[in-house]
C-alpha cells in the first residue's frame, strides 16, 4: 500500500495540471517521456498511449516536423521493440506507424532501422489477426499502414520482409475476420506489388501457393485473398506469371503448373495473364509421355468447359489440336475428353456441333467403358441443356447403343432416354403440347425403348417394361391421366412397337398366372415341388440364382397378411387407389431382389376402368365423328389389351358391339371392322356370358359379313363365332347353306364368275379349319369348286411390274389351295393318298418355268410354297416329305426377282419354325446365299433369332435338355448335315458349290456357333468325310461343302482362340442322317485330304490355300500302315483327282436326262472349260507333287510343334483386311507364283480381326502408325 501511494504522488508530480497544451506537446515529444529507464511498465504504457493518442491526431506540415524526430528515435529503443509486455509492443508499433505516415513520402529512419521496425509490424498484425482482430489498437495499426502506404518504403529494399509480411497476412486471415480487415490487407498487399520494381520468384510463389487446392480447402479465405490480389494486379504480374508457367523461373510450384493455369484464368476468364502460356499448351497435347498428356488434357478440359468460358473461340487452334484427343489411345484420357464433351455441351454453344460429332463417334469404340461413358455425356448434356441445339442426331446414335452388345452400356441408353422422355412430358403433359424441336429429336424415345423388347436378354425386358409402367407412364398419376399417356404414347408406335407392347402385356400376364399358381399350391404341394415353381419364375426375372435366393427367403415369410396382399394385388377386380397402396406396403416389406417384381404382379397399366375409358373417350360416336385418326390406333390398343385380360371388357361390351354397326355405315371402315372382329374373338365367350341377348343380336351381324364382307372380314367372323358362343355349329351349318343359297339364285356363290368369290373361297377355307364335320357335309362340291378355282386361266395381260402385294386372281388360286390344305390338316386321321395328291399339287405351281411365268404365278408359287410349310407343320409329318420338294422349298422360292415375295416366305419360315420339323431352319440359311435385295440380311435375322428362341425352349424345358432324342429334335446344330446336303445337290459347277457353300456356312456358323456346340460340330464335320453320299454315291461335292465348313469352323476357332485339341467327344452321340449319307465300305476309297482348289479363298480372308488346311486331329492312334499301303493311297487320290471333273460332266448329263431344270450360269461354262484345261496340267505336275508330299509331311510335323498361340500371331501380322476379298474367287488359269507361296503358308490360314467380336453397329476406329501419331 505504501509503495502505491508514493507511486500515485510521484505521479502527481511529474503530472502537473497546470500545464498549457503547448508545454503538454513538449512534454509528450520530449525525449524522456518514454524512456524505458526511467518510467515503470505501467507508466510507460500510459506514457505510450497518450503519445500514440497525439500522433493519430497529428497531421503538422513538413516544416513543422523537426520536433517529431525526438519521439521517432526515442522510439527505436530496443527495449520498446522488443519488451516483454505485448501492449507495449502494439502501442508503440502504432507510434513508429503515425510517424511514418506523418513523414510520408520521405522517411526519418535509416534503411538499417527499417529493418528493426517493419518486423515489429509484421509481429503485432499477426498477433492481431490471431485473436481475431477486435483490438482497437490492432485495428488502427492496420488502417495506418494502409493508408501510409508505408511498405513502399521497403518494397524493393528487403523483399524478405516483405514476403514474410505475405505469408503473415495469407495463414493469419480467416472467414471470422471482419471485411474491413480483408479490405485493408488486401491494399496493403496490393501495394507491395504495384510498387515493386521486380516481382521475385519466391513472392509469387506464396501468392501462387494459395491458389492450390490444399489451401484452397483449409483457408478458403487466403485463396479468395491471393484471387483478388491477382485480379488486381494483372498488368504487374502477368510477365511474372508467364516466366513462371512456360519454365523459365524456377520454382518449387512447378509441379502445380496446370492446377496453377486453371486457378488463374478463374482469375482472369478474359485470359489477360494467360495469353502466352496457353498456345503452348498444344505441345504438351501431343507429348508421348502419359502422364504430361494426361494433366494437360484434364487441365484444358476444365479451361474450355467451364462455364462462361470463351477460349475456345480465342483460341481456336489449341481447341482443334485438343479435340483430337477424343482418339486419344489411352483409355483414361478419353474418358477425360468425355466428362469435358457433357460439360461443354451443357453451357457452351460454340463448336457445339463439333464436340457433340465426337461424342457420337466415341459411341462406336471398342471400349465398352468408353461407350458407356459416351452415352451418358449426351444423355446428361441433352438432358439439362434439352432446348440449348438440336439433339437429333446424337439421340439417334444413343438408340444404335440401346442394342449394344455389352448389357452396362444397353442399360445406360435406355434409361437415361427414359429419364429425359419423362421429364419433357412432366413440362409439357399432352404430346401436342412439345415444340418441334423437341418432336423431332425426342418424340419417337418411347417407341425405340418399346421395340428394345425384342432384345434376347430377360433383363433388357424387365428393364424395358419396368421404364414403361413406371418412368415413361409415371406411378404418381391416376390411372385416368396414365391411360390418356398410355393412348399418346402408343399413338407415336410403329407396327414394331405395337407388337412388343402386345407381347410384353402377354408376359407380364403369363408371369402373373404362374404366381398365382404359385400361391394356390403354396400350402399344398411339398417343399421340393414348389421349389421348381419357384425357379421358373425366377428364370422371369432375371439373374436367377440371385433371385432365386429371395423368392425361398419370400417363401418363408411369416408375415401376417402379406401373402393374401399378394393374392389382392394379382386380383383384377382390385381398384387403382387399391393397387397404388399394395405396391407401397410390399415394397417395403419384401426383400430389395423382388422389389420390380410387385409392379409386375399389378395391374397397374392397364384396368377394367382404363379399357372404360378408351371406349368413352376415343371410340364413342361422337368422339368417332370428331376425331377419327384415333380410332385406328386405338383399336390395335384395345387388341392388344384383350389378347391378355379379356375380362377388362366386361363392363365394355355394349361399346364393342355398337362398333360394328358404326362401322358398317362407310365401306373405308373395313380395316376398323377387323380390328373389332379381333376384340370380339379375344374376348371370347365373355360376351354369352355377360350378355347373352347382345350376343344373340350379333349372330345375324357375324352371319352376314361371313358371306358378304371382305375376305378379312369373312375369316374373322368365322373365327369370332366360334370363340363367342358355345354351340357355332349351327351359325357354321346357316353359313354354309346361305352360300350354295347364292348359287341357286341369279347371283351363283359358287361360281367362278362371282365378285363376292374370294369372300365366299375364305370362309369356305376357314370352315374346313374350325367345322370339319360341317365341311365334310358338301366337301365333294367344295373341292370340285376349288379344282375349278384352281384351273382357272387370266384373261389380262400379263404384268411385267413387280407388284408388292398378290394380285387379285393369284388370291383366288392361293385360297382355293389352302381349302384342300385346311381341310387335310382338320382330319384326325391323315391319309397319305391325300398328302401325296396336295405335294403334287403345289409342286405344279412351284415348278412352273421362271422366266416365262408371269406376276400371278409367281404370287401363286409362293401361296403354294407357304401351303407345303403349313401342311409339314403337322406331327409326324416329316417322314411324309419328299427330299426332292424339301430341296424344292429350299432354292426356289429365294430365285424370285421380287424381294417382297421372298421377305413373305421368311417370315413364314420364322411364323412356323416351332411346329416345322428342325431340318426345315436350313431354309434360311440357304436363303443367305439369294441374290434378291433384302434378302440375305432378312435370313440371318430370322436365323439368329430363331437359334435363340429355339435354345432358350430348351433351357425353358428340363425335360428337352435331358433326353438327347428330344434335343436333337430341338437344338439348331442339328441341321448341319441336311444344310451340307441341300448344298451339295443344289448345283453340278463346283465353282458355284463353293461360293455358295462359303457364304452360306459362314452365316450359320455366325448364328449357330458356341463353346457349348463346337465340339459337336468338328466331331460331326469330321465324320461326315468318312461317308459317301447316299443320293449319289458318286457325287463328291459332299466333300467339298464339308471342306469349306470345317475351314470355317477353323476361323471361327481362331477368332476365339480354341483350341481344335481340346475336343474330346464320344463319335457314336454323333447324328448322321442315314437316308441322306452312308457309311464308306472297307475295300471303299477314302476322300482325299481336300476338295478345295489351292486358289480358292473364304470371305474375310487372305488369298491362301483351303487345301493346306491342317487335318483335324485323328481318334487314338491305330497301327501304322505299311510304305506299300501308303503308295497305294497316293496313287488313289491322284485318280480322284483326275476324276472329279469327269464325275461332275456325268452327272450333268444324268440330271438333264431325269428332266432337272438348268441351273449353269455362263460362269459355270467358263468354269467347266478351265477344268478341262486344267486336267493337262495336273498330269505334268504329278511328279512334283509326289516329291513334294514328302516335303510338305516333314514341315507338317515340325509345325504341330510350334504352339498354337505363335501361329494366331503370325496369322494376323500376314493377314491384314486391306488383303482380305469379299468374295470367293476360283481362278481359271494356274497361277505357278501363288502354288510357290502356298508351299511357304504355314499352318495359320485365317484372319483374327478384332471388329468379328464387336457387334454389327459398330465401326471400330483404326489405329494410327507410327509412334507419335499413336498417342495422336
Amino acid at each position: 500500500k505504501e509503495k502505491k501511494t508514493r507511486e500515485n504522488k510521484s505521479w502527481r508530480e511529474i503530472k502537473p495540471m497546470s500545464q498549457t497544451p503547448e508545454e503538454r506537446i513538449q512534454t509528450l515529444l520530449s525525449a524522456k517521456y518514454i524512456l524505458v529507464t526511467k518510467h515503470t511498465t505501467q507508466k510507460l504504457n500510459q506514457n505510450l498511449l497518450a503519445l500514440s493518442n497525439h500522433l493519430k491526431e497529428a497531421n503538422p506540415s513538413d516544416d513543422k516536423l523537426e520536433p517529431y524526430r525526438i519521439p521517432a528515435s526515442s522510439l527505436l529503443q530496443s527495449a520498446l521493440l522488443e519488451h516483454k509486455d505485448k501492449d507495449i509492443r502494439l502501442l508503440t508499433a502504432c507510434c513508429l506507424a503515425d510517424i511514418l505516415r506523418m513523414f510520408a513520402p520521405q522517411s526519418p529512419y535509416t534503411t538499417d532501422e527499417l529493418k528493426k521496425i517493419f518486423p515489429l509490424f509484421i509481429q503485432q498484425l499477426g498477433l492481431g489477426l490471431e485473436k481475431g482482430g477486435q483490438s482497437e489498437h490492432f485495428m488502427s495499426l492496420l488502417e495506418k499502414l494502409s493508408v501510409s502506404q508505408s511498405y513502399i518504403l521497403i518494397v524493393d529494399e528487403e523483399p524478405e520482409l516483405v514476403i514474410q509480411t505475405f505469408r503473415m497476412f495469407f495463414e493469419s486471415i480467416n472467414e471470422n475476420h471482419a471485411p474491413v480487415i480483408r479490405t485493408q490487407a488486401l491494399y496493403i498487399l496490393s501495394t507491395c506489388v504495384e510498387e515493386s520494381d521486380v516481382i521475385t520468384q519466391p513472392l509469387l510463389d506464396v501468392i501462387l501457393e494459395q491458389l492450390l487446392t490444399q489451401v484452397k480447402t483449409e483457408r478458403p479465405t487466403a485463396y479468395r485473398l491471393a484471387m483478388h490480389l491477382i485480379s488486381r494486379n494483372i498488368p504487374t504480374l502477368q510477365n511474372p506469371i508467364t516466366d513462371f508457367l512456360t519454365g523459365k523461373e524456377e520454382s518449387e510450384l512447378k509441379e502445380h503448373t496446370h492446377e496453377l493455369i486453371f486457378e488463374l484464368n478463374r482469375v482472369d476468364p478474359e485470359s489477360r495473364l494467360l495469353s502466352r502460356v496457353l498456345p503452348n499448351l498444344s505441345d504438351e497435347v501431343t507429348m508421348e509421355d502419359f502422364e504430361v498428356r494426361r494433366k494437360v488434357v484434364g487441365l484444358l478440359a476444365k479451361l474450355f468447359a467451364v462455364k462462361g468460358s470463351n477460349l475456345s473461340t480465342a483460341y481456336p487452334q489449341l481447341f482443334q489440336t485438343f479435340l483430337l484427343r477424343f482418339n486419344d489411345k489411352s483409355e483414361k484420357i478419353r474418358l477425360i475428353m468425355l466428362e469435358f464433351g457433357k460439360f461443354y455441351l451443357t453451357y457452351q454453344t460454340a463448336s457445339a456441333a463439333q464436340v457433340c460429332e465426337f461424342l457420337q463417334t466415341r459411341t462406336k469404340d471398342t471400349e465398352d467403358s468408353i461407350r458407356s461413358a459416351a452415352v451418358s455425356a449426351l444423355l446428361s448434356a441433352a438432358q439439362t441443356n434439352t432446348m440449348g441445339m438440336d439433339w437429333t442426331t446424337a439421340v439417334q446414335t444413343v438408340v444404335e447403343r440401346m442394342r449394344d452388345k455389352k448389357p452396362a452400356v444397353r442399360k445406360v441408353a435406355i434409361t437415361g432416354l427414359a429419364r429425359i422422355f419423362a421429364e419433357i412430358s412432366e413440362q409439357y403433359p399432352s404430346l401436342l403440347d412439345w415444340p418441334k424441336t423437341l418432336v423431332k429429336a425426342f418424340g419417337h424415345i418411347s417407341m425405340k425403348i418399346m421395340n428394345c423388347y425384342y432384345l434376347p436378354d430377360v433383363e433388357d425386358r424387365l428393364r424395358v417394361e419396368h421404364i414403361v409402367t413406371t418412368v415413361l407412364i409415371p406411378e404418381k398419376l391416376d390411372f385416368e391421366d396414365r391411360t390418356k399417356q398410355l393412348v399418346q404414347m402408343y399413338m407415336t408406335w410403329d407396327s414394331h412397337a405395337q407388337v412388343a407392347f402386345t407381347r410384353m402385356l402377354k408376359e407380364k400376364h403369363t408371369f402373373q398366372e404362374l404366381f398365382r399358381k404359385y400361391l394356390s399350391d403354396r400350402s399344398k404341394i411339398k417343399e421340393s415341388k414348389l421349389v421348381k415353381q419357384l425357379e421358373v419364375l425366377a428364370g422371369k426375372l432375371g439373374e436367377k440364382s440371385e433371385i432365386l435366393e429371395a423368392l425361398e427367403k419370400m417363401n418363408r415369410n411369416k408375415e401376417k397378411n402379406f401373402f393374401s396382399n399378394l393374392e389382392l394385388l394379382l386380383d383384377p377386380a382390385t381398384e387403382e387407389e387399391e393397387i397404388k397402396k399394395l405396391i407401397t406396403l410390399l415394397k417395403k416389406k419384401i426383400g430389395k431382389g423382388l422389389k420390380k417384381m410387385i409392379p409386375r404382379l399389378s395391374h397397374n397399366l392397364i384396368t377394367k376402368n382404363a379399357v372404360r375409358l378408351l371406349f368413352k373417350e376415343n371410340l364413342s360416336k361422337k368422339a368417332i365423328e370428331s376425331n377419327m385418326d384415333v380410332v385406328p390406333l386405338t383399336l390395335n390398343l384395345l387388341e392388344s389389351i384383350s389378347t391378355t385380360y379379356p375380362q377388362f371388357f366386361n363392363k365394355s361390351l355394349t361399346q364393342l358391339c355398337n362398333l360394328l354397326d358404326i362401322f358398317e355405315e362407310e365401306k373405308e371402315n373395313a380395316d376398323l371392322i377387323d380390328k373389332t372382329l379381333s376384340i370380339m374373338t379375344n374376348i371370347g365367350n365373355l360376351l354369352e356370358k355377360e350378355a347373352p341377348q347382345l350376343a344373340k343380336s350379333e349372330k345375324s351381324a357375324l352371319l352376314n359379313l361371313a358371306i358378304r364382307g371382305t375376305p378379312s372380314q369373312a375369316k374373322r367372323a368365322i373365327k369370332a363365332i366360334g370363340c363367342i358362343y358355345e354351340k357355332p355349329e349351327r351359325i357354321y351349318s346357316s353359313i354354309l347353306e346361305n352360300i350354295f343359297q347364292l348359287e341357286n339364285s341369279k347371283k351363283k356363290g359358287l361360281d367362278v364368275k362371282s365378285k363376292n368369290l374370294l369372300t365366299i373361297l375364305k370362309s369356305l377355307t376357314q370352315l374346313a379349319a374350325v367345322a370339319p364335320a360341317v365341311f365334310e357335309k358338301e366337301r365333294d362340291k367344295i373341292l370340285a369348286f376349288s379344282d375349278e378355282v384352281l384351273n382357272m386361266e387370266n384373261k389380262k395381260k400379263k404384268s411385267e411390274t413387280m407388284e408388292k402385294e398378290a394380285t387379285e386372281f393369284s388370291k383366288k388360286k392361293i385360297a382355293a389351295l389352302r381349302i384342300y390344305v385346311k381341310n387335310l390338316m382338320s382330319n384326325p386321321e391323315i391319309d397319305s393318298s391325300d398328302v401325296a395328291f396336295i405335294i403334287t399339287l403345289c409342286r405344279k405351281f412351284i415348278e412352273i418355268d421362271r422366266e416365262e411365268s408371269s406376276e400371278d404365278e409367281a404370287w401363286i408359287r409362293l401361296g403354294a410354297a407357304s401351303a407345303l410349310l403349313k401342311l409339314f407343320t403337322l406331327p409326324k409329318m416329316d417322314e411324309n416329305v419328299p427330299l426332292d420338294i424339301f430341296e424344292l422349298l429350299a432354292w426356289e422360292i429365294w430365285e424370285d426377282r421380287n424381294p417382297q415375295r421372298c421377305l413373305i416366305f421368311v417370315k413364314k419360315i420364322f411364323k412356323y419354325q416351332h411346329q416345322l420339323p428342325l431340318r426345315f431352319i436350313s431354309l434360311l440359311v440357304t436363303g443367305t446365299v439369294g441374290k434378291t435385295r433384302g434378302l440375305a440380311p432378312a435370313c440371318r435375322q430370322a436365323l439368329t433369332q430363331t437359334v435363340a428362341l429355339r435354345r432358350q425352349y430348351v433351357k425353358t424345358h428340363p425335360a428337352v435338355e435331358e433326353d438327347p432324342k428330344l434335343k436333337m429334335q430341338a437344338l439348331p446344330e442339328y441341321i448341319l448335315p441336311h444344310l451340307i446336303h441341300l448344298l451339295a445337290h443344289h448345283s453340278n459347277n463346283s465353282k458355284q458349290v463353293l461360293d455358295e457353300s462359303s457364304t452360306a456356312m459362314g452365316s450359320f456358323m455366325d448364328a449357330v456357333f458356341s463353346g457349348e456346340n463346337y465340339p459337336y460340330m468338328y466331331v460331326l464335320l469330321t465324320q461326315l468325310r468318312t461317308t459317301k453320299d447316299a443320293i449319289d454315291p458318286e457325287n463328291k461335292n459332299i466333300y467339298r461343302v464339308t471342306d469349306v465348313a470345317l475351314a470355317v469352323f477353323h476361323k471361327k476357332l481362331n477368332q476365339k482362340n480354341w483350341n481344335v485339341r481340346e475336343i474330346s467327344m464320344n463319335s457314336q452321340h454323333v447324328f448322321i442322317p442315314s437316308q441322306l449319307y452312308t457309311r464308306l465300305g472297307e475295300d471303299e476309297a477314302t476322300p482325299q485330304d481336300s476338295y478345295i482348289p489351292s486358289s480358292f479363298v473364304l470371305p474375310g480372308t487372305q488369298r491362301t490355300a483351303l487345301s493346306n488346311l491342317p487335318p483335324p486331329p485323328k481318334e487314338p492312334a491305330k497301327e501304322k500302315e505299311s510304305p506299300a499301303k501308303d503308295k497305294k493311297k497316293t496313287k488313289r487320290k491322284d485318280k480322284e483327282n483326275e476324276e472329279i471333273d469327269e464325275n461332275n460332266n456325268s452327272k450333268k448329263s444324268k440330271s438333264e436326262k431325269s428332266g432337272k431344270p438348268k441351273k449353269s450360269s455362263e460362269k459355270s461354262k467358263k468354269s467347266d472349260k478351265s477344268e478341262k484345261s486344267d486336267k493337262s496340267k495336273k498330269s505334268s505336275e504329278k511328279s512334283k507333287k509326289s516329291s513334294e508330299k514328302s516335303e510338305k509331311s516333314e514341315k507338317s510335323k515340325k509345325s504341330k510343334k510350334s504352339s498354337p498361340a505363335k501361329k494366331t500371331k503370325k496369322a494376323r501380322e500376314k493377314n491384314s483386311p486391306e488383303n482380305s476379298d469379299e468374295e470367293v474367287e476360283l481362278r481359271d488359269e494356274d497361277d505357278r507364283d501363288l502354288s510357290q507361296k502356298v508351299k511357304n503358308v504355314k499352318r495359320a490360314l485365317f484372319s483374327n480381326s478384332s471388329s468379328d467380336d464387336e457387334e454389327d453397329s459398330e465401326v471400330p476406329l483404326k489405329k494410327r502408325k507410327g509412334k507419335k501419331a499413336e498417342s495422336n
